[in-house]
This record gives C-alpha cells, sequence and structure tokens, in this order.
C-alpha cells in the first residue's frame, strides 16, 4: 500500500550544467517521475558545475535527491552521506 496517499513528495534533480549529458539525464528524470510513477512530485531542478556549493543550495528538505552527471569522487560521496544524515 502507498504511504502518504494524496502528498507529494519532493524531489530534487541535480544536474551537471552546462554539459548535455546533464541536462538530457534531468529531462528524461523529469519525464520518468512526472508521468511513469504511481505517485506525484514537486520536482526542484538544481543545475551545478561541480558539488561542492550543493549544501549551500539545497534550501528545503527533499524525500529524494537524485544527481546526475557530477562526477563525484569518493570523499565527496562520504561527505554528501554524512551530511544527509545529520539533517
Amino acid at each position: 500500500m502507498e504511504e502518504n496517499i494524496g502528498t507529494k513528495k519532493n524531489i530534487c534533480i541535480i544536474y551537471h550544467y552546462p554539459c548535455y549529458d546533464g541536462l538530457y539525464g534531468a529531462i528524461n528524470t523529469y519525464l520518468y517521475y512526472k508521468n511513469f510513477t504511481n505517485n506525484k512530485y514537486n520536482i526542484t531542478f538544481l543545475p551545478l558545475r561541480n558539488i561542492y556549493p550543493i549544501f549551500s543550495k539545497l534550501t528545503q528538505r527533499y524525500d529524494k535527491i537524485i544527481s546526475l552527471d557530477l562526477g563525484m569522487k569518493e570523499n565527496d560521496i562520504d561527505f554528501y552521506v554524512t551530511f544527509a544524515k545529520q539533517s
């Protein structure tokens, strides 16, 4: 059974800008969550050139964060996960 029936979940799509791979990935992800899922979502786009300013740009709490084509290193991923657990 679906949880939170009737409420929209917040998703943030973070993509590499101005790269075409990141942009097309963001568009495809948007189309998937708008048209091919049972739940309805509020979708926010966050274009970034690199991962480092991410924490100053995330201004609200999201149910799901999707990052596309950012080229994160292992240290970046560890920091990202640690930050998410503290929030």
